[in-house]
C-alpha cells in the first residue's frame, strides 16, 4: 500500500497551475506598459474510488502562487510565475478498514509565457492566445527527487464579446505533457483539454460577478507504458467576483465544484493584485 501512496502523491499532485494564465476576463485585457502582480492562494480538495483496490481517497492541496506580468505592448504580454505546494492525502481502505496518511510540501512549478491578442474586440469578439510552459518542476516518487524541466506546453485560445453590461468569455485549453523519468521510471501524465464559457456581469465600475461551465478531458495516465489511471471527462461549475478596492488594487475570490459518481473536486481562489 505504502508504493500505492507514493504513486498517487505524483499523480494527484499534477491537479495543476492554471491560475497563473489568463482565463479570467481581467486578465486578457491588455494595457500597454503596465505591471501586475497576483498573490494567489487556492485550496483544492478531491476525493475518488479506486474500485480495483477498493479504497476511497481524498486529498487536500494548498497552492500559493506569485504571478509577475508585464504589458509591453497593449496587445502584448509576457508573465512569469512561481508557486510553493502543500499536498495532504489519506487511503481508507474498505475491506481492512485501515487508513493510511501522508503528506509533502514542496516548490511547485516555476514557469513563463505569454499572451498576443490576436483581434481586439469592436463589432467582432476579441480574441488572444496565451502560451505557458513550466520551466521547472520538483516531483517525488518513492523518495526520490526529480527535478524536470519544461514537462508541459499549454496553449490556450480565449475569445470575449460585449453586450453591456454582459460579457461572455470563451476560453479553450490543450496541454502537452512530457514523459518524467524518475528513478529508472517512465511516467508520462495525459494530455489535458479544456473548454469554458463564462457570463461576467458588470455589476458596477468596480464589482463584476461571473458564472460558467468547464468541461474537462484528461488523458491516461501511465507509468512505464502501464496505464494508472484511466482517462477522465469532467464538467465543473464556475462561479466567482472581482471587486476593485481602489485604483491598481483588486482581491478576485473564484470557486469551481467537479462532480461525476466516482469522482468530486471542489477548488476555491482567493487573489490580490496590484496594478502599477
Amino acid at each position: 500500500m505504502k508504493r500505492n501512496l507514493t504513486v498517487l502523491l505524483l499523480i494527484l499532485s499534477v491537479f495543476s497551475l492554471g491560475y497563473a494564465v489568463p482565463q479570467k476576463l481581467e486578465d486578457i485585457i491588455l494595457r500597454e506598459k503596465e505591471f501586475q502582480i497576483d498573490f494567489i492562494f487556492s485550496y483544492n480538495n478531491s476525493s475518488f474510488t479506486n474500485l480495483v483496490d477498493n479504497e476511497v481517497i481524498s486529498q487536500d492541496t494548498i497552492y500559493y502562487l506569485t504571478n509577475i506580468r508585464y504589458d509591453l505592448t497593449s496587445r502584448f504580454e509576457i508573465f512569469l510565475f512561481g508557486s510553493f505546494v502543500s499536498n495532504f492525502i489519506k487511503i481508507f481502505n474498505e475491506e481492512d478498514l485501515k487508513v493510511e496518511t501522508g503528506s509533502f510540501h514542496n516548490l511547485g512549478p516555476i514557469g513563463t509565457g505569454f499572451s498576443l491578442q490576436l483581434l481586439k474586440e469592436n463589432s467582432y469578439p476579441g480574441i488572444t492566445l496565451s502560451v505557458v510552459t513550466n520551466i521547472h518542476d520538483r516531483l517525488i516518487l518513492g523518495g526520490e527527487e526529480k527535478r524536470a524541466w519544461f514537462d508541459s506546453f499549454s496553449f490556450y485560445l480565449s475569445t470575449h464579446y460585449t453586450i453591456d453590461p454582459v460579457v461572455l468569455l470563451i476560453t479553450t485549453m490543450y496541454r502537452y505533457n512530457r514523459d518524467i523519468t524518475i528513478d529508472g521510471k517512465t511516467l508520462n501524465y495525459g494530455d489535458t483539454f479544456f473548454i469554458s464559457p463564462q457570463f461576467y456581469f458588470l455589476a458596477n465600475p468596480y464589482l463584476s460577478i461571473n458564472v460558467g461551465l468547464r468541461y474537462i478531458h484528461q488523458g491516461k495516465d501511465k507509468l512505464d507504458g502501464k496505464v494508472i489511471m484511466i482517462e477522465r471527462n469532467l464538467v465543473g461549475f464556475l462561479m466567482g467576483l472581482n471587486y476593485e478596492i481602489k485604483e491598481g488594487l483588486f482581491v478576485a475570490v473564484d470557486g469551481e465544484f467537479r462532480y461525476r459518481s466516482d469522482y468530486s473536486q471542489n477548488i476555491l481562489n482567493v487573489r490580490l493584485t496590484f496594478r502599477f
